[in-house]
């Protein structure tokens, strides 16, 4: 495919604005306090079959900035279908290893997912997504229901996003929400700033900062 001074313009803009956006969310986290900041490293693979079928495999690891060191890590491995234009539907599997207290234990997680989009609304990309989460940890089981809306500006340059996410198990109350501001500086890479807010005991913050690259078949 040949570069047209159009192409070349596009890709050098989106590149700025990429790097403008990095470096804001690095200095951000610079002045975090660093027991609340953690990057997330993500790869996802995912073929599309004839007929709307999407097989997906992913692969995560987030580490803690202070002591530089892998605190978790998971595997999805799901499958999606599209419905119609505007609804899809999934199930995935996620085994997670996490350090606690010095230990690495494993939590099987089985998802289902609902996904509603309205596309092209306003030059804007609308998705809600409801999420049932089977927790399996030490012969225990939880569940919870996961409920994310995410909105995307397709056509800006490097097509920035804001997300908010909220987690509540079977009593109803929140347990942890989440807030995302992000963007794809480049194609299948996508790069975002998320504050995360836990409930359990009061209200802590963690501030992330994540990279997602996307590799499609």
């Amino acid at each position: 495919m040949f570069l047209t001074k159009q192409r070349v313009r596009s890709v050098g803009i989106r590149s700025v604005l990429g790097a403008f956006f990095i470096t804001a969310v690095l200095l951000f986290s610079a002045n975090a306090d660093a027991d609340d900041l953690e990057l997330r490293a993500s790869g996802k693979l995912q073929y599309k079959h004839f007929g709307g079928g999407v097989t997906k495999v992913a692969q995560e690891h987030r580490f803690n900035l202070k002591e530089l060191e892998l605190n978790e890590t998971f595997t999805d491995v799901g499958f999606q279908y599209r419905l119609t234009g505007w609804l899809t539907t999934g199930a995935t599997y996620r085994m997670v290893f996490a350090e606690d207290d010095g230990n690495w234990k494993i939590e099987h997680r089985p998802q289902a997912d609902v996904i509603v989009t309205a596309r092209r609304l306003f030059y804007l990309n609308i998705a809600w997504r409801a999420r049932v989460e089977y927790r399996i940890k030490d012969s225990d089981l939880r569940v919870r229901v996961r409920k994310k809306l995410k909105i995307t500006f397709k056509r800006v340059p490097t097509s920035p996003f804001l997300a908010a996410e909220v987690f509540l198990p079977y009593t109803g109350t929140p347990e942890r929400t989440r807030a995302f501001v992000g963007m794809s500086p480049v194609d299948n890479l996508s790069t975002f700033y998320l504050l995360e807010a836990d409930h359990d005991n009061g209200t802590e913050f963690k501030n992330i900062v994540g990279l997602s690259y996307k590799f499609s078949l």
